[in-house]
């Protein structure tokens, strides 16, 4: 009960917040943002990504950060991989919105395959299959749009493979964790299927309330967190220079949420605080919201400024909520330069600033088309 009074409490805080003036963040760069995002920096880094994903398939394998190696162990060629899937995820969004705005569209849809195909050889996550089947659509969007079919008929169509979708998803991520043959034998079983989706769905759920049972006001939670971070970021650097530094005991956020929880140890562990339950690792605690939602809403801003008004399709939408809530989960982390955390924020701050320099003009022009067809309802049912 606390922890549904919690949400509704962040809920209404988000909704005082929302009519508050945004602070618009430029990036001054035009260089950094045009070499990572302009057509021959997408095209020249994802063909990087993928020879980086073929590599890292044969030498490391699929599964190395779940039951091999830790990516600390790996050196160079494993950070060079987590970078270029934290660069992937954004550049989909913003090589798509090109595509659909019909710039560059040749060259972007091939950046959108070579992207497609370093998710698919080198799958480690369940969220790789979202990303890669989102870069096959996208990467396929002016052939598909030259077919003599309707757009209704696709979408139908387009429904009727969600369920085989989530399957794949289920797939790839549980095999990672526990084998294949063990997963696919949970898949044969309808009753063990429901039971892990909802025990899945449930760690969110159990992380929040729980925090707001225990930690409400532990003020010293967010000290141990923030000294976690700087030692991970000490470690990574030694690992990356060839220094000899002492491993962290715990690390990231989300290994000190699952040892906050959980009456055993396994090693390299985590479990996702969630988006709320990430609050409670800010100086603060439970009240750092009132700063927190900040931060969300300026998430969530850049991914509107790169998805615009035309990137709507179910797929898209739900990709986009997946990739946004991988930067505000355990987003503490993105106090080491060196953390996932932090790379996937600064790719969307870069991406954001230049789908908006890029489309700002097209931008306006929709918004003033919207306007004018709310006027003229607005003036017909004067008439009425």
């Amino acid at each position: 009960m606390a922890g549904i009074a919690y949400v509704l409490f962040c809920g209404l805080i988000f909704y005082i917040t929302r009519n508050i003036s945004r602070v618009e963040l430029k990036v001054k760069y035009k260089k950094a943002k045009s070499i990572l995002f302009g057509v021959h920096g997408s095209l020249i880094f994802a063909g990087a990504f993928f020879a980086i994903s073929c590599w890292s398939a044969i030498y490391l394998g699929s599964s190395f950060r779940q039951v091999g190696q830790a990516l600390s162990e790996v050196g160079l060629l494993g950070y060079l991989l987590v970078i270029g899937k934290m660069y992937g995820g954004v550049a989909i969004l913003v090589n798509y919105r090109c595509v659909i705005e019909r710039s560059e569209v040749f060259p972007r849809s091939l950046a959108l395959a070579l992207i497609a195909l370093s998710f698919s050889v080198n799958t480690q996550a369940a969220i790789d299959v979202i990303l890669a089947a989102g870069a096959f659509v996208a990467c396929t969007h002016s052939f598909r749009r030259k077919l003599p079919v309707s757009r209704r008929l696709v979408k139908k169509a387009s429904l009727i493979l969600a369920p085989i979708l989530v399957l794949a998803v289920f797939i790839a991520g549980k095999s990672n964790k526990i084998g294949f043959e063990e997963t696919m034998y949970i898949v044969t079983d309808i009753d063990l299927l429901a039971e892990n989706f909802v025990t899945r769905l449930g760690y969110h759920f159990y992380s929040v309330s729980t925090h707001v049972t225990e930690n409400m006001f532990n003020f010293t939670l967010s000290f141990e967190a923030i000294r976690e971070v700087f030692s991970v970021l000490l470690f990574r650097f030694g690992s990356l220079v060839g220094m000899s530094v002492e491993r962290p005991e715990l690390g990231t956020i989300a290994r000190m949420n699952f040892m906050q929880f959980s009456g055993f140890y396994v090693d390299r562990i985590g479990t996702s605080p969630s988006m709320l339950g990430s609050i409670f690792y800010f100086p603060g605690a439970g009240i750092a919201i009132v700063y927190y939602t900040y931060f969300i809403r300026f998430i969530i801003y850049l991914f509107w400024r790169i998805m615009g008004e035309l990137q709507n399709s179910w797929l898209f939408t739900i990709l986009a909520i997946l990739v946004m809530t991988a930067a505000v989960d355990s987003s503490l982390d993105a106090l080491n330069p060196l953390s996932v955390g932090f790379m996937r924020i600064l790719f969307l701050i870069l991406g954001g600033n230049y789908i908006m320099r890029r489309f700002s003009n097209t931008s306006n022009l929709v918004m003033q088309q919207r306007a004018s067809n709310l006027r003229n309802i607005d003036r017909k049912n004067a008439h009425k």
